[in-house]
């Protein structure tokens, strides 16, 4: 896993509060909701160079890694 490359413990990602379908998959998975709702902003480019503003109702999870995967080795 890259982050357990780098060293990291944990990793973590936002979920659309439109996508309860991906919440329920990374729960499953053993992710944990660390913030609940936030609002999720970014920009983008349109093909005619025009820059666009996103905004989406977000909740983010955070999953530990094991100690092996922590230090950059495989999990068996």
């Amino acid at each position: 896993m890259l982050v357990a490359a780098h060293g990291s413990r944990t990793v973590g990602l936002g979920v659309a509060a439109d996508n309860p379908e991906a919440a329920r998959l990374y729960r499953r998975l053993g992710y944990v909701v660390r913030v609940q709702r936030y609002v999720d902003r970014w920009t983008w480019v349109d093909q005619d160079g025009v820059e666009r503003e996103e905004a989406e109702q977000t909740s983010f999870l955070v999953k530990s890694l094991p100690a092996a995967q922590a230090s950059g080795e495989r999990a068996t």
